[in-house]
């Protein structure tokens, strides 16, 4: 490959996807309505950041609801993107007992309840009700003026989340330009970050940007480190990452699970011999992901493991309750989730046009033929080229494959309510898949005319 080549596939690309994709967000994000529940919560709870860099772990908001609800990585992260501003506010006001908290009280965030002294009285605080959801002009006229300064913080939070799924994007890019070829890897990572969902559950300011920014970049490492020489530093940054992104949302913990099966498949298949160094790689994973989880969320250190599992119990009993507000949402059963994960993606009236691509729902809709036909004929064709091309000895479309199985049985387990963010971690899958499927007929459409050619 001439040295021009690799510049354009390295950087100039990926450099084009990135701007491309965040002034894209940048603009849609103005289309997308501010909520209590979605945004207002998460960012409200940005104070964490500012009690952890203080190390003020005695504060009694770690051991609350507050604190046991999530984990803490997404809080912190608005927390440092707003410190500046707060900072900034300081400065103005010139006043040394201004702190973080007072920062949000005035522009109307309370979630910190009854773990702060009351707000001054020259702070007005806006009850905002739960569950509404609007643009300015709606705020406007249901809260008044002073609401316009809590959704300016939201929409500043928002610009965060631009670059981590643009950084998302990217790294889908480079990993099916590792995995397969240039062509592939431009249309996975485009039609991807062209995905509804990736798009609607991403933007807002939540977990989910922050989530499957590292999400990604954990899976690119691992299939690094089994493909690859340097070995030790991917699977020490694989274990890192997966720390975070565990430490962003608990479900990450799926990333460990993943890497144990695949180092079974690993060991079994192409190793086929078991020795001291798999089991320690795994034990390495474990404890380093597990102490970075740790460090992150200081309402565990008392005693990490027994408040780690109480963590899980917290938001398990959340899921129960949020079940019960919700039944049409739930989702009981391991089949019920599979098969909602099916309907979700191929089969729902509702959702198939908003889990899938933006070609799904543009270009297909006028073809003669039910689209949902074509969405689920792409996926299954993909998906047994790349089983194929697994069976013939490829260990990367292997590793692709059992991940996507790996993710399918971990949902199958503690996904209980039908939302569509939580399904945003299969999205690169179903796009990968539709798109190997894609390039498979066209490559059997053009044998067929070379065939025919030839009897000619």
């Amino acid at each position: 490959m001439s040295k021009s080549k690799k510049i354009i596939k390295l950087w100039i690309i990926p450099l084009i996807l990135f701007i491309f994709f965040s002034s894209l967000y940048s603009r849609i994000s103005k289309n997308l309505p501010v909520g209590y529940q979605d945004e207002m919560m998460w960012v409200g709870r940005s104070y964490f950041f500012d009690y952890f860099i203080k190390g003020d772990f005695n504060n009694p908001v770690w051991q609350s609801y507050y604190s046991f609800e999530q984990p803490k990585l997404a809080e912190y992260m608005y927390g440092a993107w707003l410190y500046p501003q707060y900072l900034k506010e300081k400065k103005l006001k010139k006043d040394a007992n201004f702190d973080y908290v007072k920062f949000l009280f005035s522009n109307s965030f309370h979630m910190i309840h009854d773990y702060y002294p009351k707000p001054e009285p020259n702070y007005k605080i806006i009850d905002f009700d739960e569950a509404f959801r609007g643009f300015p002009n709606d705020y406007l006229k249901n809260y008044g003026a002073l609401s316009l300064k809590t959704l300016n913080i939201i929409y500043y939070s928002r610009i965060i989340n631009f670059s981590l799924l643009s950084l998302a994007i990217v790294i889908i890019y480079f990993l099916i330009l590792y995995c397969k070829n240039l062509f592939v890897a431009l249309s996975v990572s485009i039609f991807y970050g062209l995905s509804p969902l990736f798009i609607d559950s991403g933007i807002i300011a939540h977990s989910e940007a922050l989530f499957i920014f590292l999400f990604n970049g954990s899976l690119m490492l691992m299939v690094l480190y089994f493909t690859s020489k340097r070995k030790l530093s991917y699977l020490l940054l694989f274990s890192f990452l997966t720390g975070l992104c565990t430490a962003t949302k608990l479900n990450g913990i799926m990333l460990v699970f993943i890497f144990l099966v695949i180092k079974i498949f690993d060991v079994f298949f192409y190793s086929k011999k078991i020795t001291k160094k798999n089991i320690l790689n795994f034990y390495l994973v474990f404890i380093i992901s597990f102490l970075v989880f740790v460090i992150l969320n200081p309402f565990v250190y008392s005693n990490p493991f027994i408040k780690t599992l109480r963590l899980y119990s917290e938001r398990a009993k959340s899921a129960t309750i949020q079940s019960v507000q919700f039944p049409a949402d739930y989702l009981p059963t391991p089949f019920s989730r599979l098969n909602q994960i099916y309907n979700n993606f191929f089969n729902s009236e509702f959702y198939t046009v908003e889990f899938n691509n933006i070609y799904m729902s543009s270009v297909f809709n006028y073809w003669p033929m039910d689209y949902k036909i074509i969405l689920i004929t792409l996926f299954m064709c993909g998906l047994i080229s790349d089983f194929y091309h697994a069976l013939k000895g490829n260990k990367k479309s292997a590793i692709l494959l059992l991940t996507l199985v790996c993710i399918l049985i971990s949902m199958s387990f503690y996904l209980k309510l039908n939302w569509g963010r939580y399904f945003i971690q299969l999205i690169f899958f179903v796009v990968l898949y539709q798109i190997l499927g894609l390039f498979f007929l066209l490559n059997l459409i053009k044998l067929l005319f070379k065939l025919i050619k030839n009897k000619k």
